[in-house]
């Protein structure tokens, strides 16, 4: 567990339908976050597929979830990509969406997202997805479950 409360800057994110969207927590949510880009034919297909099945199961808990698939490759990842990505792992805005760094905003957020004072500790199961929580309770939400509930 985080031994202080991190800075979260607030990085924005365009969603696959054009929306704006901030990388921090909103209240009580837990913001998970993967890294892709659209046109990569293998990895980022299986966290797409890893992804869902994460989505699947964290439905089902009832927690305070938002999943953010994020491209850092704007030039390529146009809106129409993002949208078939999103539909080809079945990610529907809610609580999962597919987005793109804000070009402006791309060295911050890349700065953020690989310090050292990340706020996350590594996930216990298979899914290897950074979370973001509110400062309150930097913690992996799961922790506490059996990776059986998960399978």
């Amino acid at each position: 567990m985080a031994k202080h409360r991190p800075y979260v800057p607030d990085i924005m994110f365009e969603d696959m339908t054009g929306t704006s969207q901030s990388l921090r927590s909103q209240s009580s949510e837990i913001v998970l976050v993967e890294f892709i880009y659209t046109t990569c034919p293998t990895i980022c297909q299986t966290a797409g597929s890893d992804f869902a099945q994460l989505r699947d199961a964290l439905v089902q808990t009832r927690e305070n979830v938002r999943m953010i698939s994020v491209s850092f490759n704007p030039a390529n990842d146009t809106l129409a990509a993002l949208g078939d990505y999103a539909e080809l792992h079945t990610a529907s805005g809610s609580p999962w969406t597919v987005a793109r760094v804000d070009v402006a905003q791309r060295a911050q957020a890349l700065d953020f997202l690989t310090s050292p004072s990340f706020p996350i500790e590594p996930p216990p199961l298979k899914w290897s997805a950074p979370i973001v929580r509110k400062a309150e309770d930097l913690r992996w939400p799961l922790r506490d479950q059996s990776p059986k509930r998960l399978s």
